[in-house]
Order: C-alpha cells, then structure tokens, then sequence
C-alpha cells in the first residue's frame, strides 16, 4: 500500500513543526502536571531528535487507574528554574496544544492566565512568584476527575497571586540574608597575618 499525502500547508505552518510529543498531551490529558520546561523549543526540539528522552512509568491518575505516563522529573531541569524567555517560549507552545485538550473556553481562560502573567510590571524580577502561581494553578486545574475553573479577575485569583509572590520575595531575602559575606575588595595585598604590605 501506498502512502497517503496529506493536505498542504503553507510557508507559515512550517513554523508549527515544534509540536509537543503525543505521549505530553497524554499526560495532561490523564491529570497530570506537564513542566513547561518539556515545552520548551529546546525540549521539543530534543524529543523529536530522540523520543527516548522521555522515560516513561507507571502511576495512577486522578482516577486511580493505574497507567504508564511520561516521568517529567527525570532527565529534565526543574520548572521553577526557567528563565523569563524559556518560560514565554513554553507558554507559547503550550497554548498551541490546549485546543486538543480542552473545550475553547478553557483554552480561553489559560490565555488570560498567561497574558495576566506576562504582563505584570518588572516581570523578570518577580519571575520566581510568577512561576509558583502560574505552576500551582495550572497543577490544581488539571488534578482533578474534572478540571477545576479559575477566574483571572477574582478576588481569590488576585489573593493567591499576590500571597505567592510575596511569600517567594520573603524567601529570596532570606535567601539572601543567609547567605555568606563576599569577601570584600581589598586593594592591597595582605601578608599572612592579614596586615598590609
């Protein structure tokens, strides 16, 4: 049998080719968390290159049901370490997938959810809080036997927002705070004893 050609496609759909492995959509598909940082160019890129990178157990889902689903933890840097650009890239590609996965209004909802993030004032500075809220919400929406709705414009929304990001600058103060001094410029040489020469 003879191969069948499939409809063709423009010069700007070339650009589509960086699509998410079928065994990602999978994944979000059966409840699980997808870390953006699989849907990333780069990623994309080296699971196409080499399907294998994506290791593969058995877990059960919000259901219960035992099934064998993509590991993302393994092989794969955390999600709360991508940069502002990773992140954005990601986002992009994982909105391209959303319309096989859920209904227009959700896909609607998770491109508010993303416009309200990119757009916050000195968003590179507050990347860490953003990461933590964004991670959180879309980890409870898909958690469930049915997803659970959020509302970008809510109180509850714009609390738990607010409440993440602070927490997370709290914590990179103390980070800071704790951690050892620099050992400040001196423009002299010392000798042993730390005395100037």
């Amino acid at each position: 049998d003879l191969l069948v050609e499939g409809a063709e496609v423009s010069d700007d759909s070339a650009i589509i080719s960086r699509q998410l492995d079928c065994r990602l959509i999978t994944l979000v598909k059966l409840g699980f968390h997808l870390p953006l940082t699989l849907c990333t160019n780069a990623a994309i890129e080296a699971v196409q290159e080499c399907p294998s990178l994506l290791v593969c157990k058995s877990q059960n889902d919000s259901k219960g049901t035992k099934v064998t689903v993509v590991d993302p933890s393994i092989g794969w840097p955390k999600e709360n370490l991508l940069t502002s650009e990773e992140w954005k890239d990601a986002w992009v590609n994982f909105l391209k997938v959303l319309p096989s996965i859920l209904a227009p209004s959700g896909v609607d909802r998770f491109r508010n959810h993303f416009e309200f993030l990119q757009g916050q004032e000195n968003f590179s500075g507050r990347l860490g809080g953003i990461l933590r809220f964004d991670m959180k919400i879309r980890h409870r929406y898909f958690w469930a036997k049915a997803c659970t709705p959020f509302h970008i414009k809510s109180t509850k929304y714009l609390n738990e927002f607010n409440q993440i990001r602070t927490d997370v600058a709290a914590e990179e103060i103390r980070s800071k705070n704790n951690a050892p001094p620099r050992e400040r410029y001196q423009p002299y040489d010392r000798n042993e004893r730390g005395d100037r020469y």
